[in-house]
């Protein structure tokens, strides 16, 4: 229980400071692209609402990161579960040792539940250590997936930033200086 709070507020920290930086990074690289333009409020207004929003996936992106560490111990669990599922019910179909090996993986780990909730637990016609390396693998898979749609969504909202504060933006006007020479 500690250590999914530890996990949640590391999380929270990973994932502020990851939305911070980015910002940090996006408005730097656009001031050093663009000198001429000056930001307007919209776009201002705007940097605001895409930190909130990068906070929000870079939150769910370090979550993920560490959700991958679970299925990796989860692997330990899981061949120890098998082991005594196998000794002391070899009678068991493939689907009732899933059941069994996936109720006790969400109790050791209830971070994994969402991702295990959604394997088809019907494929598994195989048991044993098998099954426990296939439904690790699958959601070790689904857990890739999730990272690279939190990378696509930071991607494209700092992309839709940059180029609403291009829109909006209003090119500054070059001052001259009137001097008189004799």
């Amino acid at each position: 229980m500690f250590t999914i709070i530890g996990d949640m507020m590391a999380c929270l920290l990973w994932g502020g400071l990851l939305s911070v930086g980015l910002v940090v990074c996006l408005y730097v690289v656009f001031r050093k692209c663009c000198p001429s333009y000056t930001l307007s409020l919209v776009s201002g207004l705007l940097l605001f609402v895409l930190l909130i929003i990068l906070f929000i996936q870079s939150f769910m992106l370090v979550g993920a990161i560490h959700a991958q560490r679970y299925v990796d111990a989860g692997r330990i669990i899981s061949e120890q579960v098998m082991g005594t599922i196998e000794k002391d019910a070899p009678s068991l179909t493939a689907m009732q040792q899933a059941d069994l090996l996936t109720q006790e993986i969400t109790r050791q780990y209830p971070v994994l539940e969402p991702f295990i909730q959604r394997v088809d637990l019907a494929a598994y016609t195989r048991g044993g250590k098998e099954m426990v390396a296939d439904l690790l693998d699958v959601t070790q898979q689904m857990i890739q997936s999730y990272l690279l749609r939190r990378i696509l969504w930071i991607c494209a909202c700092m992309a839709m930033w940059w180029i609403v504060a291009r829109l909006s933006g209003a090119k500054k006007q070059p001052v001259y200086r009137y001097e008189e020479y004799d």
